[in-house]
């Protein structure tokens, strides 16, 4: 039943943001933006920026959602780009997953959200793709706080994030869709969660340094709108 509940709950989530009315601005396009996932996915986990020392199946739930303005589109490669315009994004959401290693278990509960420095994004109609990180301006142009749980011990954690929604064939090798989104845990460690539409074994070089399988997710969508004012 709470598994119901949270996936009901975050449907009605998403269609408040795009009922919600789109922040006034000067930019001639405004954008709204959503990503839902559920169920399984995978938690690889390592040193800050060095590839993960271990990857390992995880139950979680993701929604983020919110609005912008964007920048004139950008055609690269037959597909339209809208750069989002720095400053911007009004957007938030949440996370919370749990999984085992070493006999411990281990859980993540934590808000998601953009701020006044979030200056990086490209927003991507066809697809519903999202990218907000990557760059190497700011590669996590998002925001968290929330809790850490490892065994019985609790800490409350906080910093900076990246979320992309991207094709997989673009990082990994496969038809599938992906959702990742990447928690820098302090100055030293960083845990990046990874949800698919299909089943299948993901080969990402610049995360793991072996292949790795994951199950589809129970629910994934994701949803990219832009208007001219």
């Amino acid at each position: 039943m709470k598994k119901i509940i949270t996936i009901v709950l975050a449907l009605v989530l998403l269609v408040t943001f795009w009922a919600s009315p789109v922040a006034a601005s000067t930019s001639t396009y405004q954008a709204r933006f959503g990503a839902i996932a559920h169920g399984p996915s995978v938690a690889a986990v390592g040193p800050l920026d060095i590839n993960a020392e271990y990857v390992k199946p995880a139950f979680s739930t993701f929604i983020f959602g919110g609005t912008c303005s964007v920048e004139e589109p950008v055609v690269f490669d037959g597909v339209t780009l809208y750069p989002v315009e720095p400053g911007t994004v009004e957007a938030q959401g949440f996370l919370a997953a749990s999984w085992t290693y070493g006999g411990v278990s281990y859980e993540v509960r934590v808000r998601l959200y953009a701020t006044s420095d979030t200056q990086v994004g490209i927003l991507i109609p066809e697809g519903g793709y999202i990218i907000f990180g990557g760059s190497e301006s700011q590669p996590n142009p998002l925001a968290y706080n929330g809790v850490l749980k490892v065994g019985a011990v609790q800490q409350d954690i906080e910093g900076e994030c990246g979320l992309t929604v991207v094709p997989g064939a673009a990082v990994a090798g496969t038809e599938a869709k992906l959702t990742v989104v990447k928690l820098n845990i302090g100055e030293v460690q960083s845990i990046t969660f990874l949800w698919s539409d299909e089943s299948g074994t993901l080969d990402i070089p610049t995360l793991y340094d072996n292949e790795f399988d994951i199950e589809a997710a129970r629910a994934f969508q994701n949803r990219v709108m832009v208007r001219t004012n």
